[in-house]
């Protein structure tokens, strides 16, 4: 680079950006020129190593080589808010060396009380370069390069004539000295003449720009790859660019994926996943590889068809066509995300044959995924032999790097799988927001089961696609049972409005829709081989045990739905009772971590598609919706509760999902729909779906002919069917289920729109100033990391408590069934590896104490002193801990707990012994 100490002014020269720990050892520190080489240099090695295609392509007026001088500019800068004598005063209260140095450059602190908090350095480092002629935008990324733009309310324009003794008190000529020689290199440095030549962009632009400067100064504040300096080193010893060359290369970042495959043939697609392609495959790979400009793929299809596979291969194909360096696949819940996770793993590995590309699994669990431990172990073997991105692990050159594992910077990595919430995040009011749209739009983003969210989730989901059809970013939804008009939502969404009236007109199965620049395009796939026909019967509670004694009689295993974990409880308890030859399993969302992982695995291997008859004879499984999504199991005869029918027909999916032989008495799939004697439903069901849905289903099932469902043909008829509100004649108790249903859809999308980022908007030409980040991130709402997953949901704050056993000895234990009982002292720290064992036994509790979370939480954190020094540890310093007795019980705001391995969490009033828990 050419840098030498000796060109800046001893005034410049004498500003400090960053400190040690005054108590450890005051006399380390890092000059501001010096923070902001080492930014800018790094801001240069992101653009030229790390960033893809696909971004580049999304900033329209940048090529690659405006980008690394306008991020090389920007990384000069964005600490100029700290060459002010607010900020040179308090750091000088860290570094013991500052205040000499200043005074040797003729700068005097003024000895009063400075208060920052109006003009902190990002603020005024946005003041200082509007001041400067800098274009408003641009220096507004600088207003938000810690994660939040400045507010509307801010001012900045004038906080430096409000605030003067903030930026320069009694010397301005000295301070805006300072200002303008370091504007005057970081314009040389960059290769601009002046500030007229710096781009204005518009706001998108800026978004992405901001999020590649915090990436870029994360890395350059890590003294573990820019240690500061000591105040014994001569300055002149630093040398660059090999400053920057030895922190890239500690960094270990991926290299970038470039996919080479713009088709794919049956050959490559079989090589790919072991099987041939199958008609849909093939139909969604020529989209892919035809459609002439990328963007909003939406595949719907039957479950069990392979829509991922379908989804993956395109994503390789658009990767190639578009350029961007990863995918991202969401996923509707933990368990589908980890399930998952196996999959799209040895895929990327597929990727990385000859690359070091990274991979995360971001959800609030994934620490403890076995799979994602197991490549967090291989990752570490090989960064400590210096092997990243050798072949010497089945997941080839994948790996997990350090600096993308963590809430913030997830989303960054190459190949991330997660929740959804992951997605919808990206457009929330919520601080660093800018780097999951970054994460994202060098994706290929894929979401599954895009059906599964209510009003108020969408209103989220249809904000990303807002800014995601904005960047042109490719974007594939996967779906078994989409009512046409959520489709059109999203296709409207993607091309922000742009959507004719007749577009998305097809309501064929499967079907493929796929907007090609402002274009809707659609295309009904053939089906191959014969129909699944399915017949439904309604059966009440009475009949359920005469029902299963008469299908099970030769033997096969039987699935039993239910809305509530309450409801499934007592279905267990009853067939138990009734049926005790029967052998009955319970699955629902009230287990800790590791016993729903432990029955899950239990479960595939009885009933999923490699078991034998011998495992499958009298076994029954009860669950809640759980079974819907996340795994792949076959039931010979399933009976349900009456869910929405998109739902139903997901949980039909379970019912003889493979071909096998199967006993006489369930040779033809039977679906039964449960109801209480008196009702068409059960009370429980209209608390979770509300009555109009259910009211719908309920006589769109009745209505069927003869009684049969077609699959696929009918999935997306009788869904429409439910979900129009077309009906004609309406009873006045329908009429007041529709009301209701449209009321809490507007109050939903109300709610939600709360916390809404802004849409994207287009450079406003009349108004150029106006052509800034500020105010993008205003009301806010303190919404952080730990918040963003509950306001995306509307599910509110839940509470998630480690269950363990406190014994008569004063000691705590694992669950019995857990590390053998293993006992712990509450005296000692535990050890990492019994730490994370810990955390497999976490639980969510129920909803009912959500609804009271208050008072919930306020009782187990009145229990927490009992644990303080096992939170000394890093792995459990967050978490709250439930101790239980030695019979598995406690009490929590009024109501008896216990938890059982076989039952899950029971509560209930009284003395009851938890068969009648509520």
């Amino acid at each position: 680079m050419g840098i030498v100490y000796s060109q800046f002014s001893i005034q410049l020269r004498s500003l400090v950006a960053k400190s040690g720990d005054k108590h450890l050892s005051g006399n380390e520190y890092l000059p501001l020129w010096m923070h902001s080489l080492d930014t800018a240099g790094i801001a240069e090695k992101l653009v030229y190593q790390w960033v893809p295609e696909s971004v580049v392509n999304s900033l329209p007026q940048l090529s690659f080589g405006d980008l690394s001088k306008l991020m090389a500019y920007l990384g000069l800068v964005h600490d100029i808010g700290k060459a002010t004598i607010a900020f040179q005063k308090k750091i000088g209260n860290a570094y013991s060396g500052e205040n000499e140095k200043m005074m040797e450059a003729g700068i005097v602190l003024p000895d009063y009380l400075v208060s920052a908090k109006e003009s902190t350095h990002p603020i005024a480092g946005e003041a200082i370069l509007l001041f400067l002629g800098c274009p408003a935008g641009m220096a507004s990324i600088v207003g938000s390069h810690h994660g939040k733009p400045t507010s509307l309310s801010e001012s900045i324009d004038e906080n430096m004539e409000y605030y003067p003794d903030n930026y320069y008190g009694d010397q301005p000529d000295l301070w805006i000295g300072i200002w303008r020689e370091w504007n005057r290199f970081a314009l040389d440095y960059a290769g601009y003449s002046s500030v007229n030549d710096i781009p204005e962009l518009d706001i998108p632009s800026e978004m992405l720009l901001s999020g590649l400067l915090i990436v870029a100064d994360w890395i350059a504040s890590n003294t573990e790859y820019f240690p500061l300096i000591n105040d014994t080193v001569p300055l002149d010893t630093v040398e660059y660019p090999e400053r920057i060359d030895q922190a890239w290369e500690q960094l270990h970042f991926p290299e970038l994926w470039t996919s080479a495959m713009s088709s794919m043939g049956a050959e490559e697609f079989s090589d790919q996943f072991g099987f041939v392609p199958n008609v849909f495959q093939s139909a969604v790979m020529e989209v892919a590889e035809t459609d002439p400009v990328p963007g909003l793929i939406i595949l719907e299809a039957q479950m069990g068809i392979g829509k991922t596979e379908a989804a993956l291969s395109a994503a390789e194909i658009l990767a190639s066509r578009t350029g961007a360096g990863g995918a991202f696949l969401g996923m509707p819940s933990q368990a589908t995300a980890n399930g998952i996770f196996p999959r799209v793993e040895k895929w990327a590995s597929e990727q990385s044959e000859d690359e070091a590309h990274s991979m995360e699994l971001i959800h609030g669990n994934a620490a403890l995924n076995p799979d994602f431990q197991l490549l967090k172990k291989h990752s570490a073997l090989e960064l400590k032999e210096g092997k990243i991105g050798e072949d010497i692990t089945d997941t080839k050159g994948l790996y997990l790097n350090n600096w993308f594992d963590n809430r913030k910077t997830g989303l960054l990595a190459d190949f991330v799988i997660g929740t959804v919430d992951q997605y919808l995040m990206a457009a929330l009011r919520m601080k660093h927001v800018m780097l999951r749209i970054l994460g994202l739009v060098g994706k290929v983003v894929i979401i599954d089961e895009c059906h599964a969210y209510d009003a108020y989730m969408n209103v989220y989901f249809d904000r990303v696609l807002n800014w995601l059809g904005w960047y042109h970013v490719p974007v594939i939804l996967l779906s078994a049972t989409l009512p046409s008009r959520r489709r059109r939502e999203m296709v409207s969404a993607y091309l922000n409005g742009q959507l004719g009236e007749d577009s998305c007109a097809l309501t064929g199965y499967p079907l493929v829709t796929w907007t090609a620049d402002n274009t809707v395009m659609q295309r009904v796939v053939p089906r191959s081989g014969a129909s699944k026909e399915i017949n439904i019967s309604f059966a009440d509670d009475d009949q359920l045990i005469d029902l299963i004694k008469e299908r099970t009689s030769g033997g096969g295993c039987t699935g039993i739905i239910a809305n509530t974990v309450r409801s499934a409880q007592e279905y267990v308890e009853r067939i138990r009772r009734e049926l005790p030859e029967k052998e009955v399993m319970l699955l629902h969302s009230a287990y800790t971590m590791r016993d729903r992982a432990d029955l899950e695995a239990l479960l595939i291997n009885r009933v999923g598609k490699h078991s034998t008859p011998e495992q499958r004879k009298d076994f029954i499984v009860v669950g809640t919706q759980v079974l819907e999504q996340s795994l792949d199991l076959d039931f010979d005869v399933l009976f349900t509760q009456l869910c929405p029918m998109d739902l139903l027909f997901q949980r039909i999916g379970r019912l003889h999902r493979h071909d096998r032989k199967r006993p006489s008495e369930v040779e033809r799939p039977r679906c039964f729909v449960l109801h209480p004697k008196d009702s068409a439903w059960y009370e429980g069901s209209e608390a979770v779906y509300g009555p109009w849905l259910l009211y719908e289903t309920n006589e769109v099932l009745h209505s069927i002919s003869d009684s049969v469902i077609r699959i696929p043909e009918d999935i997306p008829v009788l869904v429409e069917k439910v979900y129009s509100g077309n009906g004609t004649d309406r009873s006045a108790e329908e009429k007041e289920y529709h009301q209701k249903y449209a009321e809490e859809i507007i109050n939903k999308q109300r709610r939600a729109s709360s916390y809404r980022l802004k849409a994207p908007v287009g450079f406003n030409k009349r108004h150029p100033s106006r052509n800034t980040l500020a105010g993008m991130l205003d009301n806010s709402y303190g919404i952080d990391d730990e918040t963003g997953r509950a306001a995306v949901r509307d599910a509110g704050a839940s509470v998630e408590a480690v269950l363990v056993v406190l014994k008569a000895n004063g000691n705590v234990s694992f669950l019995p069934w857990i590390n053998k009982g293993k006992e712990l002292s509450l005296n000692m720290v535990v050890d990492s590896d019994d730490a994370f064992s810990l955390l497999t036994q976490k639980i969510r509790l129920p909803f009912l104490f959500d609804l009271r979370w208050n008072e919930t939480l306020r009782e187990i954190d009145s229990k927490q002193n009992l644990f303080s020094v096992w939170k000394e540890s890093s792995i459990l310093k967050n978490e709250l801990f439930l101790p239980l007795d030695e019979e598995m019980k406690t009490e929590l705001i009024g109501y008896q707990v216990q938890y059982s391995k076989e039952k899950g969490f029971l509560y209930w009033k009284g003395e009851s012994n938890g068969e009648t828990e509520v």
